[in-house]
C-alpha cells in the first residue's frame, strides 16, 4: 500500500512478555511514543510478512541482545490516543530467555532484568501496556495452574 493508503490505519506490534529461568523479567524505558520514559516490555512494529515469534526474537534481540524461546502469544489489546494521534494493535507474546542474562553494565542504561516479585515497585511509572500486560499474563498463569490442579 502507498503510504497516504496506510494512513490512520493501526499499527501492529508485538510486546514480549520475556521471563528468565530465576523469575526475572525483562523491562525497559520507553524511547518513544505516548509511552516515552515510563517502564515497558520489550515492543515494536511487526514487519511486512513477518511472522510474529520471528518478531518477537528480533525486538528482544534489539532491546537486550537476548536470545529467546517464543512459548505463545497470550492476548491482543488495542490502544487509542486520538491526541497523539497513535493507534495500536499489541500482541502480546510470552517467550523463555534462552541465553544468559547480561550483566547490569552490559545491558543499554534504560533495560533491565527485574524479578516479578518486585514489579510493584515499577507500578506508577509502567505504561499502561505492560501494566495490562503482566495483570492478564498472572489470569494466565492462574488458569493454567488451576487446570493443572495446583
Amino acid at each position: 500500500m502507498a503510504e497516504t493508503e496506510t494512513e490512520g490505519l493501526p499499527q501492529v506490534e508485538i510486546a514480549a512478555i520475556v521471563m528468565d529461568d530465576k523469575g526475572h523479567v525483562l523491562l525497559g524505558r520507553a524511547l518513544e511514543g505516548v509511552d516515552k520514559d515510563k517502564v515497558t516490555v520489550p515492543i515494536g512494529r511487526l514487519q511486512p510478512f513477518e511472522a510474529m515469534s520471528d518478531a518477537a526474537v528480533r525486538i528482544v534481540a534489539e532491546w537486550a541482545q537476548t536470545e529467546i524461546a517464543p512459548q505463545h502469544a497470550i492476548f491482543v489489546c488495542e490502544s487509542i490516543h486520538q491526541e497523539g494521534q497513535e493507534h495500536r494493535v499489541v500482541v502480546f507474546i510470552f517467550a523463555k530467555a534462552t541465553s544468559p542474562a547480561l550483566s547490569r553494565k552490559e545491558l543499554r542504561e534504560d533495560v533491565m532484568w527485574v524479578d516479578v516479585r518486585d514489579l510493584g515497585q515499577y507500578q506508577d511509572e509502567m505504561s499502561d501496556l505492560a501494566a495490562d500486560g503482566f495483570y492478564k499474563l498472572s489470569l494466565v498463569l492462574r488458569q493454567q495452574a488451576a487446570a493443572k490442579g495446583q
